[in-house]
């Protein structure tokens, strides 16, 4: 039950809104991620599936502060 929880697939517009909600750019979301712009579009428009390691790298820009990203 846990392991499926942390690695479930997350969907685009779980991403699209994140990146929404922290007042980023694909661009600068990309930066802080580490890959491209193109790929985060790609994640956000549905045309490749969001790795896993996508949700453990949002949970930990959800603890940093806005201000401090």
């Amino acid at each position: 039950e846990f392991r499926r929880v942390l690695f479930r697939s997350m969907h685009p517009s779980e991403l699209r809104d994140f990146i929404a909600k922290m007042g980023l750019s694909q661009a600068d979301f990309a930066k802080r991620v580490g890959c491209s712009r193109v790929t985060v579009w790609r994640w956000t428009n549905g045309k490749t599936k969001i790795p896993n390691w996508m949700e453990v790298a949002i949970n930990g820009l959800r603890s940093i502060k806005k201000e401090n990203i």
